[in-house]
């Protein structure tokens, strides 16, 4: 039971940590966003369309469905709110790897 414990008290740490709070802020600001929803979607249907058409073979279809993927990636990624949704989703990521290895790091050390 003392370690359900602690990682119960450790999961609560993460999610009261600042890291996190700002994620979930940050996160819910995504959501809602009309603009930003749109483009992922016309994203996911654009790679769908790349996945088929690669199947097939249909080369010249696929030069044109790369560029508008490109074209709808790269104005994603010029949206602010989406670059502080990224980075706010890489230090999460940073954090969870940082417990992750010192865990590792840890039961390594008990020698059992």
């Amino acid at each position: 039971m003392q370690i359900n414990n602690a990682l119960d008290d450790l999961i609560g740490s993460i999610k009261e940590s600042d890291i996190y709070l700002n994620y979930k802020h940050i996160l819910h600001q995504v959501e809602i966003n009309g603009d930003i929803n749109k483009l992922v979607n016309d994203i996911k249907g654009i790679q769908k369309q790349l996945v088929k058409e690669e199947y097939v073979n249909q080369s010249s279809s696929i030069d044109d469905l790369e560029k508008k993927l490109k074209i709808k990636t790269e104005k994603l990624n010029n949206i602010p709110l989406y670059k502080e949704y990224i980075d706010a989703s890489n230090k999460l990521n940073d954090l969870i790897q940082s417990v992750n290895q010192k865990i590792q790091l840890y039961i390594n050390d008990l020698e059992i």
